[in-house]
């Protein structure tokens, strides 16, 4: 006699109000899916019980709509983020969010001013990628033209951002994509 999973219905179950909630939430503006998902946030880390839990499945279909970019929208806010402080962080640091924002969702360069891990003040131009927390302070994740290199650069060190009229030469999803490639061939070489 077989035996079966007592997990399986339910995760079943969870996988088929995930795709709903997907298809659902894939209807909604940028803007929208960004609020609902800074709300499910706040719910699952400060709710219990099932409010919590359906705080929860919305993030994982936000997730699943950031991951695929369903109709050219981006969510610019990493929703896998422990302490999803990174807006309010930006905003306390003083940098635009505005253009911050629209950068990232319509691929344009930014000009920053940035101190470095030294004091330095340099100027940079960079790719904005993604939004995440990054200790105490937030970051932007960025393809850095300067370094040629994907580099986080902290909210607290950045003293002037700007939006550059120009374009990134790769897309978005294919410079993530890059990136990640680049991560598994370093771990993979890492284990050897």
């Amino acid at each position: 006699m077989k035996q079966r999973k007592p997990n399986q219905p339910k995760t079943l179950a969870m996988q088929a109000q995930t795709d709903n909630l997907q298809a659902t939430l894939s209807l909604l503006s940028q803007n929208e899916m960004e609020t609902i998902g800074l709300g499910a946030l706040l719910t699952a880390r400060l709710a219990d019980g099932e409010n919590a839990e359906a705080a929860r499945r919305i993030v994982v279909a936000l997730e699943g709509i950031r991951a695929s970019t369903v109709d050219g929208k981006v969510m610019v806010l990493d929703l896998e983020a422990s302490d999803n402080t990174t807006t309010s962080q930006a905003v306390a640091h003083h940098l635009d969010v505005h253009a911050l924002r629209q950068a990232l969702i319509h691929e344009l360069k930014l000009q920053i001013d940035y101190i470095d891990a030294k004091g330095r003040a340099t100027k940079r131009t960079v790719w904005p990628l993604e939004v995440e927390d990054y200790g105490p302070n937030g970051a932007m994740f960025a393809w850095c033209e300067k370094r040629e290199d994907f580099r986080n650069f902290r909210f607290d060190r950045i003293t002037e951002l700007a939006i550059i009229h120009e374009r990134f030469e790769t897309p978005r999803s294919v410079m993530l994509a890059f990136y990640e490639a680049l991560q598994a061939a370093q771990k993979s070489e890492d284990q050897w």
